[in-house]
This record gives C-alpha cells, sequence and structure tokens, in this order.
C-alpha cells in the first residue's frame, strides 16, 4: 500500500483527529477569555464592596457621633444602650478600632451612675460583650 492510498482510506481518522484539535483549540481559548471576564468581575466586585464598605465606615461613625451626642445631653440607660450599639457597629465597620472602642465603652459605664447600668438592656450588654470581651468584667 502506497502512502496516498493510506491517507485515502485514512481520512475519516484524519478529518476526526483535526476536528478534536480544532475544538480544543476553540475550548481553551474560550476558557481564557472566561477566566479573565471572572477575574475582570471579581476585582470590580471588591472594588465596589470597598467603597460600600467604606461608607458604611462613615455611616457607622456619624451614628457613633450622634449618640454619642445624644448621650452628652441625657446620660441615661437609653443614650447608653444607643452608644454602645454604635460603637459595636463602629468596630465591625472597621472605622474605630476594637482597643478605642474598649476604652470608650468602659468610660461610659464609669461614667453612669451607679445601679443606672443595670437598666441597659442585657441584648446591649451581651452584644458588646461579644464584640469587645474585655468589657464582661465592667458589667456592674
Amino acid at each position: 500500500m502506497k502512502f496516498s492510498e493510506g491517507l485515502l482510506r485514512a481520512r475519516g481518522q484524519i478529518v476526526f483527529i483535526l476536528a478534536l484539535a480544532l475544538s480544543m483549540a476553540i475550548i481553551i481559548r474560550l476558557e481564557a477569555l472566561s477566566t479573565e471576564e471572572r477575574i475582570q468581575a471579581e476585582v470590580a466586585q471588591r472594588l465596589e464592596a470597598e467603597i460600600v464598605d467604606k461608607s458604611r465606615e462613615e455611616e457607622a461613625l456619624r451614628v457613633l457621633a450622634a449618640s454619642q451626642a445624644a448621650f452628652n445631653e441625657t446620660p441615661d440607660a437609653d443614650t447608653v444602650a444607643n452608644v454602645l450599639v454604635s460603637l459595636v457597629a463602629a468596630v465591625r465597620s472597621g472605622g474605630l478600632m476594637r482597643s478605642e472602642a474598649e476604652e470608650r465603652a468602659a468610660q461610659l459605664l464609669r461614667e453612669l451612675p451607679e445601679g443606672a447600668s443595670a437598666s441597659v438592656p442585657n441584648s446591649v450588654m451581651l452584644l458588646v460583650e461579644i464584640e469587645m470581651p474585655g468589657m464582661a468584667a465592667l458589667r456592674r
């Protein structure tokens, strides 16, 4: 059998192998494009999340300042609860360091009249103790 006869008889197999190679090349290219798009989408999502996080951080600090001002006007259990929850929100959003929040919360609880901290809802105190474990010792 001559080479040309062999090629003629194997043409079906040759076409199949060429089609397989071509389809693999197309799949690899599409996968590469898909990967690039996925990476670009992920980067865009992270950038958007950073912007949202920054706005949440600013909002948490604004709410903290407002609740602190309300406490300065009327230092009672409700305003203390507002300040404590605002401190937790500021820590969770990244706007305030945990150590600074613990110091501020401890000072806030020390400024309360004796027994007034008992009026602060247990759920608020529990939230503060979970977020800032050093606060458990200050609970009266």
